[in-house]
């Protein structure tokens, strides 16, 4: 086995093993299959160049619009249905991985989450009758319906990767005051900072 191939694996040995049990930290209702696509799409985006895309002004995030409108546009069933698994798969990963970043953005974290709920509701109801499409109908479902709770399972795992500093705090306090994130208010407690619940709560579906 070549060296690539072992690093991948393990990289995919990781995920699928993180993601698991940070599923089941946040208590989540969902299938294997939904767990194992998770780890498919962590692992495929470790490649930084699924996630950017280099214009006249540098590299960026691939835009969520940019994949809506061409789906929007696109009369094909399955190019279109190829647009949304992007938009959500993308939507998903940087709304987890990146939401730090997303909260001193101007597009914030909630436009991630809705796009990214909406995409995978589609995907969802364009789901035939075969038994292959029916698995991924239980799969998109998943994915809309507990889109908050699976970015804070991604949340959970980049936070286990990643040294936290007192600007990694701040950043994680923000997160929670404006997304209510409960995995982000038990981080802040375990670092002995008192959170309100209520607000957690109020805003957790976000």
């Amino acid at each position: 086995m070549s060296s690539e191939i072992l690093e991948a694996a393990n990289v995919e040995s990781f995920f699928h093993e993180s993601i698991t049990d940070s599923v089941s930290n946040q208590n989540v209702d969902v299938c294997d299959e939904t767990v194992v696509y998770i780890t498919q799409l962590l692992t495929q985006y470790v490649r930084s160049e699924e996630l950017f895309e280099r214009d006249e002004d540098g590299v960026r995030l691939k835009p969520l619009a940019i994949l809506y409108c061409k789906a929007a546009a696109e009369h094909d069933r399955k190019t279109r249905c190829d647009y949304l698994k992007k938009l959500g798969d993308l939507a998903l990963f940087v709304s987890g991985w990146f939401a730090y970043n997303l909260e001193r953005r101007r597009v914030g974290l909630n436009y991630y989450v809705q796009m990214g709920e909406c995409a995978y509701d589609w995907l969802r109801e364009s789901c035939g009758s075969s038994v292959r499409e029916r698995v991924f109908a239980q799969i998109f479902q998943d994915l809309s319906m507990h889109f908050a709770e699976l970015r804070d399972a991604i949340f959970e795992i980049h936070i286990s990767v990643d040294a936290r500093s007192n600007s990694d705090l701040l950043g994680l306090y923000e997160l929670w005051q404006r997304s209510g994130s409960s995995r982000a208010a038990e981080l802040l407690r375990s670092e002995g900072i008192d959170v309100l619940p209520e607000h957690g709560d109020k805003q957790r579906r976000h």
